[in-house]
Parts: structure tokens; sequence; C-alpha cells
């Protein structure tokens, strides 16, 4: 869902729940995404602060969009097939 967000320069609100998926660690509060303490006032005062500041909005917006060419298909790709190329030069024993 991040690399979504990226993709769409659309911010994720969402909390320090513990047992977020992998995805959450490419998210960075206040500049890709706003991560609120682990509760219900946390998560809603979070949203509605960044609905009443646009330009707050406007610049996570941004931060998406600078995040989204890190993540794209390419670049994936790209790191996997470095990482095969480094296992394999890798010396045998």
């Amino acid at each position: 869902m991040a690399v979504d967000s990226f993709a769409l320069e659309t911010p994720i609100v969402t909390t320090r729940w513990p047992y977020h998926g992998p995805e959450m660690d490419y998210l960075v509060d206040g500049a890709n995404a706003r991560i609120a303490g682990d509760s219900v006032v946390e998560f809603a005062d979070a949203v509605v602060q960044l609905l009443l500041e646009r330009d707050e909005l406007d610049r996570l917006k941004a931060g998406c969009a600078a995040a989204a060419p890190r993540y794209s298909l390419e670049a994936m790709v790209e790191n996997f097939a470095a990482g095969i190329r480094a296992a394999l030069a890798m010396p045998r024993r």
C-alpha cells in the first residue's frame, strides 16, 4: 500500500501499531506519510490536522512523488537482479 500511495501522490496516515507489514519501513513521518501514536484519538487528530493544513498535505504529496521512483517496478527488478549478480560473484568454498 505504501508504494501505491507514492505512485498516486496520496500520503498514508497510519499509527505506530507494532504489527505493520514490511512496507511500513518505506513510510517516513513528516516526509511522505503521517505516523500517529497507536490510538484512535491520535490517529483521528493526525487525519484532521492533515486535512486542515493544506501546506502540510502538499508537502507530503511532494514527498510521495519523490519516493515513487525508488520503489518503482523497474527499480525493484534492478535491485533484485543486482542481488542475484552479487550472490553469483561471491567466492565459493
